[in-house]
């Protein structure tokens, strides 16, 4: 369900970025957001990334026909082997999402990743430092290895203790929860309008509701506490890019005083004595995305394949981000 509502979002931002002729320049995730974003950025154009949308869809939809069993394909003996074991799953049915055999979809190519003309980066969380990591497809490390970046995108998407790390270049990896590290990146990337999709509702914590979390609260309330954390570091990221991005609009508001070039050099080397990063000219804006469908509980709950959750889901978060659009005036 997370990564549905991010699918709804990007079926209106992505068309809405063709008309107004705004570049998509930059890419990054975690999580399913890692393995939604990777696909996108197999485009070259944003009219192939529209195309690659619409097919992130269709699995979407084919996963809410088998229902969640695909990608989670719980029993109880997994299960108490997983508890054991330190993972409930192998991982079989990840690869299976990123390779394409799951579900006969066309996976994800990493050579397209590394010719489309954008930055695409994953953030991580290193198993053994438990540190998170940014993971930056275009490092040169991944350009003599280009198949190390499916292991990238499955370890990013690897949570605890559903599913095992994953190991990249020999280090192990599990998903990196934040996305904090990502906004920082986009701004030095030169992004003029930052679009960060959060998959859950504002200041509202989950309330499972499903059985599995009522027989097992151990295992679950950590995961919802870990979460809730997460999310706090992400948005108060989110505040001081905010900030980076006023800082910004002073410093060209200043800079536009000065009349001559000789005048605009003289406050760029002062603005750099000062120990302030000046961007080149741009106005920076950054929108967050929540949800604002119910359930309200997208971390754990009770799926009903009769209703089409998946689908209320992507109708929710699509009509969400065309409101936000509207009131940016790039509809």
């Amino acid at each position: 369900m997370q990564g549905v509502s991010q699918a709804g979002n990007l079926s209106a931002l992505l068309p809405a970025l063709k008309r107004n002729r705004i570049d998509l320049s930059y890419l990054g995730g975690t999580s399913v957001g890692g393995i939604q974003g990777a696909k996108i950025s197999e485009g070259m154009t944003i009219d192939e990334c529209i195309s690659i949308q619409s097919e992130t869809i269709q699995t979407w939809l084919a996963i809410e026909r088998h229902g969640p069993e695909i990608i989670f394909p719980l029993t109880s003996v997994k299960f108490a082997w997983g508890l054991y074991s330190g993972a409930i799953l192998d991982g079989t049915t990840l690869w299976g999402l990123v390779n394409g055999k799951l579900l006969g979809t066309s996976g994800i190519d990493p050579l397209k990743i590394m010719a489309a003309p954008r930055q695409f980066d994953l953030v991580v969380k290193n198993s053994l430092t438990f540190s998170s990591e940014v993971l930056s497809i275009q490092d040169q490390k991944f350009q003599k290895n280009p198949n190390e970046i499916l292991n990238a995108i499955v370890a990013a998407a690897s949570l605890p203790p559903f599913f095992p790390s994953q190991k990249v270049f020999e280090t192990p990896y599990e998903d990196g929860r934040f996305i904090a590290p990502l906004v920082k990146r986009a701004i030095k990337a030169g992004c003029n309008f930052i679009f960060v999709l959060f998959p859950y509702q504002r200041r509202k914590m989950d309330r499972p509701t499903d059985w599995f979390s009522r027989s097992f609260p151990e295992i679950i309330k950590p995961l919802l506490r870990i979460t809730a954390m997460s999310n706090e570091i992400d948005e108060a990221e989110i505040e001081r890019a905010k900030a980076v991005a006023q800082d910004i609009r002073a410093q060209e508001k200043a800079r536009n005083f000065f009349s001559t070039p000789w005048g605009k050099r003289k406050f760029d080397r002062a603005i750099n004595k000062a120990g302030f990063t000046f961007a080149r000219k741009r106005d920076l804006v950054i929108c967050e995305v929540y949800i604002e469908n119910k359930p309200s509980s997208l971390l754990v709950h009770t799926f009903d394949k009769k209703n089409k959750d998946l689908s209320l889901v992507l109708d929710s978060s699509e009509n969400t981000m065309s409101k936000l659009l509207r009131e940016m005036q790039l509809y």
